[in-house]
């Protein structure tokens, strides 16, 4: 028997345990994102506004005229744990802003969705008691509230199970497939990586650039991402990523930010506008391709549908540019974050050198924390297949980092990185794993990292030779 004072219980023993949750992990910087653990950041985080919205939580008290509540309750999360953990509270403004932005990010999203999941539950609960059948929402139906309003399909299949319908999953899987078949089809194999780490699956040819002779220009729209996700079109009120066949806008690059502008796209029988999207940056991702950053003014777009791509020429009119001087040695423009001693960089990975000009070469690495990482990213994406790539590294204290990146032909040898670097992880006095085609490990002896270096290529040669042989 249903008891609305349990329920409501239950939904703030939620909403308190997520946002423990959360706070914790931002603090120690796992952020937001669609992959590992970023992902189940953010799949508590929807929970929690999805749930506060039922309950009519707005802005818990603290005058917040965006309506994002998620901060207040992380300010008392934070309060009541400053004897447990000090250090979250210096930690506070980085996680309230990180948690108000990926609220209200949200919302977004939830508000687009929620009218028309609506409807179509309503919709199965009517034709469930018209055929006497149990009621199921269509997979037809949520693969387009998650393909065109970027509706997750959790938040689909909690709100369903609340009103006590299931979901047709093999029908949405089904919706999917043919969806990533018609984008093979459609355009060429070629992997791109986008902002924080964000990867499309699908496949978009490189761009041609015209924006030396002309602003403006028509264009075929090749790819889209709705809130990192690859997608077949997106609705007004949308911020999206854009991917064209041809653009005049320039790519944030060498000191110069990217252009902004428009891009109208017209009804095959009249000059109408059928849509306007504003274009608020554009980046250069892997290959030669360039991503168009805006929002839907007006009307829905779709992969296929052809743009007029407008650049405004103003913003191109810049007076200043910014420059890094290295004193008496080099000047450069740079379109790149600065660091004032390279101390701050701390290890960092070589990843190529050339020359440039008479007596000055340019040495590009990888850096941060995470080099080790980047370098095998980067490795992995540069080499023919097949490759198998395994890096190791002694960052301090005692600590040994590894890690193992495979191509897809290394993994349809039958070679996984998780078990091939756990087993070598063995050797330094520690283990690890991962999925098939990248994995990481560490240990505790970093005196024999050399041992176990050579140990790796020596099995991958004899496993490869025999293999391919």
């Amino acid at each position: 028997m249903y008891n609305p004072s349990l329920h409501l219980l239950f939904s703030f023993q939620i909403i308190g345990d997520h946002m423990r949750a959360v706070v914790y992990l931002i603090s120690d910087a796992v952020l937001p994102s669609n992959i590992g653990r970023g992902y189940v950041v953010r799949r508590l985080i929807r929970r929690v506004v999805r749930i506060g919205r039922l309950l009519g939580i707005k802005d818990a008290g603290e005058g917040n005229p965006e309506g994002a509540f998620l901060p207040g309750l992380a300010k008392t999360v934070i309060e009541l744990s400053n004897q447990i953990d000090p250090d979250v509270t210096g930690r506070m403004p980085h996680i309230l802003e990180e948690l108000k932005r990926e609220e209200l990010r949200f919302v977004q999203t939830l508000e687009r969705g929620e009218k028309l999941l609506d409807q179509f539950l309503a919709s199965a609960l009517l034709n469930a008691s018209t055929n006497g059948d149990r009621p199921c929402l269509a997979g037809r139906d949520v693969f387009l509230l998650y393909d065109t309003y970027g509706f997750p399909v959790e938040i689909t299949a909690e709100a369903a199970e609340e009103r006590g319908v299931s979901l047709d999953m093999n029908g949405f899987h089904i919706e999917m497939e043919n969806q990533r078949r018609q984008s093979q089809a459609a355009h060429s194999a070629v992997k791109l990586s986008v902002g924080n780490e964000v990867e499309l699956a699908e496949s978009v040819p490189d761009t041609e650039f015209l924006g030396y002779d002309m602003l403006s220009a028509s264009a075929i729209i090749k790819g889209l991402l709705l809130n990192g996700e690859p997608v077949t079109e997106v609705a007004e009120g949308s911020d999206v990523e854009i991917m064209l066949d041809r653009t005049p806008f320039y790519a944030e690059s060498g000191g110069q930010i990217g252009d902004n502008g428009f891009l109208h796209c017209k009804g095959a029988e009249d000059s109408k506008d059928t849509a306007i999207v504003e274009v608020k940056d554009v980046q250069k991702s892997i290959g030669n391709i360039f991503v168009h950053k805006g929002t839907i003014k007006e009307g829905k777009i779709e992969v296929g549908l052809e743009v007029n791509a407008i650049v405004d020429p103003t913003l191109r009119q810049r007076a200043k540019v910014r420059v890094v001087e290295v004193p008496g040695v080099s000047m450069e423009l740079c379109g790149g974050t600065h660091v004032t001693n390279t101390s701050e960089i701390r290890g960092f990975k070589i990843i190529s050198e050339q020359g440039i000009a008479s007596g000055i070469r340019r040495i590009e690495a990888v850096a941060d924390a995470d080099s080790l990482r980047n370098a095998a990213e980067y490795l992995v994406d540069s080499l023919q297949d097949p490759a198998a790539i395994v890096l190791g590294s002694c960052p301090g204290d005692g600590k040994v980092s590894l890690i193992a990146a495979f191509t897809p032909s290394v993994v349809k040898m039958g070679i996984q990185a998780g078990k091939f670097i756990g087993a070598i992880a063995k050797l330094c006095g520690g283990g690890g794993g991962g999925k098939p085609n990248f994995a990481q490990a560490g240990g505790r002896k970093p005196e024999n990292l050399s041992d176990a270096l050579e140990k790796a290529r020596v099995e991958l040669i004899a496993t490869l030779d025999g293999k391919t042989s």
